[in-house]
């Protein structure tokens, strides 16, 4: 189900936006779409490389984003910080879909105040850790119990892996910015600070680390689903049970849940593995919920607030199309 229009990916010529340009043309071989950055010779090596793609010059600091109006734009996929909502108020303004993988939980206030006073097009908040792997791997396992009191959500970033500057500058940007973690506690919010942020994360092959608390937006989906009154975030920079065991960094998820099943308590955990990396995890995950916003709005044509989770995908099918692409779920 493609566009007529081609999908502009602003902020395509970074580290996770060429992965995301990479993986939406495997998941979506006949969509157009434009390469957005400001590096134009870079978006010219990549449109051309990628296939029926165009590159096209942005500003992020600029009100639609520097684009002219004459050009056509079936969707906005903001790939790099949008500190001054123009990508969301381009999207808004020509009632088309958009998506944002790179805004903190403390910033979103500004795109959901846009979206209240505007509410002509569709937006997809998916600025969770890798957008929403974590989040879906935690509902999966979520569902094997009939109610869940803790969830602990947990990420091994090892420091070989590559994420590109502007991934860095966005986990400075939001510790700098916050420098309490949000969580919850027995059902109510908690700002964790001192001591409390740190957290030993068991990794998938068994060793000891220790994370630091992260106010990540999967905390409140979590939340809102499950229900679950103990929820937190770590992430711990160390080596990746992968290059343990390969030499070579992948991406790590652990999550670890108590809950209730058949009356009796008990704790289980999941994990996910991609050797490719967190910023191709991130780009993968990215391009298939782009995706699903696009035929949900091709479908039934509404201004909907999404969130990852209420896009209608099931956890199940989520992971499985993960592990198609080549990731592992491993029970603990």
């Amino acid at each position: 189900m493609n566009t007529k229009n081609p999908i502009l990916f602003a902020g395509a010529t970074g580290i996770v936006g060429q992965q995301a340009i990479e993986w939406f043309r495997t998941i979506n071989p006949k969509q157009a779409v434009y390469i957005g950055g400001r590096n134009i010779q870079l978006a010219d090596e990549i449109a051309l490389k990628t296939g029926n793609a165009s590159s096209l010059a942005i500003d992020a600091e600029q009100p639609n984003l520097g684009i002219d109006d004459s050009v056509e734009i079936s969707a906005v996929m903001m790939l790099a910080p949008d500190s001054g909502s123009h990508g969301l108020r381009l999207a808004q303004k020509r009632k088309i879909p958009y998506m944002n993988v790179v805004t903190g939980m403390v910033e979103i206030g500004a795109e959901l105040a846009e979206y209240a006073l505007t509410t002509s097009g569709p937006v997809l908040l998916a600025s969770h850790w890798a957008a929403g792997a974590a989040t879906f791997l935690a509902l999966h396992l979520a569902e094997q119990f009939d109610s869940v009191s803790t969830l602990n959500i947990a990420v091994v970033l090892d420091p070989e892996d590559i994420y590109g500057p502007a991934a860095f500058e966005d986990m400075e940007r939001l510790q700098a910015g916050v420098p309490s973690a949000f969580s919850y506690e027995n059902g109510k919010r908690k700002w964790l600070t001192r001591d409390a942020i740190h957290h030993k994360i068991s990794t998938i092959d068994g060793r000891d680390v220790t994370g630091t608390s992260f106010a990540s937006l999967d905390t409140v989906s979590l939340r809102a689903v499950t229900g679950a009154e103990n929820i937190r975030f770590d992430i711990a920079s160390d080596i990746s049970s992968f290059r343990k065991a390969k030499n070579k960094p992948a991406a790590e998820i652990i999550v670890t849940a108590t809950g209730s099943h058949g009356g009796a308590e008990s704790t289980r955990k999941l994990a996910i593995e991609f050797h490719k990396g967190q910023s191709s995890l991130t780009g993968l995950c990215s391009s298939l919920l782009l995706n699903e916003l696009i035929k949900k709005w091709q479908l039934d044509n509404r201004a909907t607030l999404y969130t990852p989770e209420s896009l209608g995908i099931k956890p199940e099918v989520f992971l499985k199309l993960l592990k198609d692409f080549g990731a592992r779920i491993v029970e603990l």
